[in-house]
């Protein structure tokens, strides 16, 4: 192991051990490699000549399958009104929150028992948040 392969993100890796996902970075021009996975790709090449092929073929792969399911689960978050579950906090329904002074209105109630019916309050209810 050398002072330039002994980086903070090998910590803990076995770098003498070829693993396929180095082996992969190395077969598509990455820098997260160490000799051995190095070695191990030039005598993969020596069986298979087309492994660079193969890996870039197997990453693009993987952006399709993921670029397809974030589009997939988009379309059906958006499709879809009612989660089926409660939100977190206080549910409150649309009108609530389209028309909030509209909401939890009441008719004014007497601040005393013994208050004269015309009192009514001075500042406007408000939705708990």
């Amino acid at each position: 192991m050398t002072i330039e392969e002994a980086t903070d993100w090998a910590v803990g890796v076995d770098i003498d051990i070829p693993t396929a996902a180095r082996m992969c970075d190395y077969a598509l021009g990455g820098s997260r490699n160490f000799a051995a996975d190095r070695e191990a790709v030039r005598r993969a090449k020596d069986a298979f000549s087309n492994i660079e092929m193969v890996a870039r073929s197997n990453r693009g792969f993987l952006h399709r399958a993921l670029r397809h399911l974030v589009a997939e689960a988009a379309s059906l978050s958006s499709s879809t009104s009612d989660p089926g579950y409660p939100p977190h906090g206080r549910q409150r329904s649309r009108d609530q929150v389209q028309e909030p002074e509209a909401a939890g209105t009441v008719p004014p109630a007497p601040l005393r028992a013994d208050a004269p019916e015309d009192v009514t309050l001075t500042t406007k209810p408000t939705l708990a948040r």
